[in-house]
């Protein structure tokens, strides 16, 4: 077994999971599926969860949901509900954007199942592909892509980083 070192600590970056407990992360949930169902920005008296209006504003304290000037929440991190150059297909049919570019990496996880990723490269504009089958890149399409580490601790704003 490897131990880590320094060197190797620099690049932990907080689980987002472990920042939540089980009603934040049910409202989180809550707020991926509307969403998507509703293909828009969602209002919190849309999702139908107890206690919602106070898990939400948790969350937003947290930087897990991202609201507009009229109080209409335009993403659930990784969710958008605004077109981003990101868009993901999960295996059950679903389709939406992902706040960046790793995010959309993570929405596998967030979502346990396979997903396809339909990108294009931030500086060049290239069309990208990612396939995650059983939570592993599967498909790769240009197959030279490659993703640089940010420490995300260091930025309040992380999708500035993608």
């Amino acid at each position: 077994m490897r131990v880590k070192t320094d060197a190797d600590k620099q690049f932990d970056t907080p689980n987002i999971h472990s920042t939540m407990n089980e009603r934040e992360k049910i409202v989180r949930a809550a707020l991926f599926d509307k969403i998507i169902e509703a293909n828009r920005p969602v209002f919190p008296d849309e999702i139908e969860e107890k206690d919602k209006k106070s898990i939400i504003k948790t969350l937003a304290e947290k930087d897990l949901v991202v609201f507009r000037e009229d109080g209409a929440i335009t993403g659930a991190y990784p969710v958008s509900a605004l077109p981003t150059r990101h868009k993901v297909q999960l295996k059950d049919g679903r389709s939406f954007y992902a706040m960046c570019a790793i995010d959309s990496l993570g929405i596998a996880y967030d979502f346990d199942q396979d997903i396809l990723i339909s990108s294009s490269c931030r500086k060049c504009d290239t069309p990208v592909s990612i396939e995650i089958k059983g939570g592993r890149i599967s498909q790769l399409t240009p197959s030279t892509t490659y993703a640089l580490h940010v420490d995300i601790r260091k930025y309040k704003d992380w999708a500035s980083t993608c």
